[in-house]
């Protein structure tokens, strides 16, 4: 069976605050990204003429960019360095029945807010995921 491709314009993207409060973020958002590294440790010994690894552990991230929102501006400045980490849903496709939705936990390490001299204020969100993410469909 051929793979069903769709645009990302229909993405969507959740998250908790630091009260616990799910909001969306979506509407402000024109990029999110959900980076998974697998790490491997070196197992090479004397005698070897090539390298060996062993699979190690994952390292999930978040990168989010979009436009400022002065109704999330205390929110998600709140969230940075929070003990607490916040719950998130990403749908890269959107939220219809069927749709794959990745989720999980995460801790805000970056919130950056860029205002140009002839363009658009921006924000950029940076997030360590804390554990495994979660893969399933909505």
């Amino acid at each position: 069976m051929a793979p069903t491709f769709r645009h990302g314009k229909g993405g969507i993207f959740t998250c908790s605050d630091t009260g616990g409060t799910t909001f969306t973020l979506s509407s402000g958002l024109n990029e999110c990204s959900l980076n998974t590294v697998g790490e491997t440790a070196d197992v090479t010994t004397f005698g070897d003429d090539d390298r060996a690894y062993i699979a190690g552990l994952r390292n999930h991230t978040l990168s989010l960019t979009g436009l400022f929102s002065s109704t999330h501006e205390a929110r998600l400045r709140g969230m940075v360095g929070n003990t607490t980490a916040s719950n998130f849903v990403f749908g890269p496709q959107g939220n219809t029945t069927g749709f794959p939705k990745l989720s999980g936990a995460f801790h805000l390490t970056a919130y950056d807010v860029s205002a140009p001299v002839a363009d658009v204020v921006t924000v950029s969100l940076s997030g360590q995921i804390t554990g495994a993410v979660a893969s399933g469909t909505f």
